[in-house]
């Protein structure tokens, strides 16, 4: 199976990389040098820009990095495009939510799940054939720094948040076994990929073993 990887200098898209293998995508290349390998059975895409605070100045180019890269992927010839979104679409409070909870951009906790759900249209309009998955927190041997990996990882941290602060979290290896079932099974559509239950932030570092110093977020 041919597939093309977006992502893959760090995180979940290097980790799908390495587990189901494929062509690497670098987003400084052009489209059309990846298009000259296609037509693929899938594109995975899991590269974004991760910065949050973002000035209003590099409004449009984060933009352009995230939603606007969607758009341009879509146009290199595949039969299946899957997007890596986010549960971050789904209210903060509450839940929990399923995949056909409604949307609003109006709603959206900030540019990172706006650039998703725009990323998310694209997805739906312009493939006939795709895979919408929204995990939760990512651990990995690859991941990007979150609060879950800084207790994997250090032996002491310090945190804005309180002990009672709950995260759901799914390892890459569990969004890459989906992937492959997905692709072997034909599955499409919208899929949350979350654990069965969450934890708090107490139990996560007594788990792990790290000394945690806690905040009043």
């Amino acid at each position: 199976m041919k597939l093309l990887v977006t992502g893959t200098s760090s995180g979940l898209g290097r980790a799908l990389l390495h587990t189901l293998g494929g062509i690497a995508f670098d987003r400084s290349r052009p489209i059309d040098a990846a298009a000259e390998h296609g037509p693929f059975d899938a594109i995975i895409h899991c590269a974004f820009r991760a910065n949050r605070n973002i000035p209003p100045a590099e409004i449009p180019a984060y933009l352009d990095d995230n939603a606007a890269l969607t758009q341009r992927l879509l146009t290199i010839p595949h039969r299946t495009f899957i997007l890596l979104s986010t549960v971050d679409l789904y209210p903060r409070d509450g839940g929990p939510y399923g995949e056909d909870w409604p949307l609003f951009a109006d709603e959206a906790r900030g540019i990172y799940p706006l650039s998703k759900m725009l990323s998310e249209h694209y997805v739906r309009t312009f493939s006939t054939d795709h895979l919408i998955l929204r995990p939760a927190s990512l651990l990995g041997e690859t991941a990007r720094s979150n609060t879950l990996m800084r207790l994997l990882t250090q032996t002491k941290a310090t945190v804005a948040l309180t002990p009672d602060s709950r995260f759901n979290a799914v390892d890459h290896a569990d969004v890459a076994t989906f992937i492959a079932a997905a692709l072997q099974q034909g599955w499409r559509g919208i899929f949350n990929i979350a654990a069965s239950a969450n934890i708090t932030l107490k139990d996560a570092a007594a788990l792990t073993g790290c000394t945690v110093t806690y905040g009043t977020i």
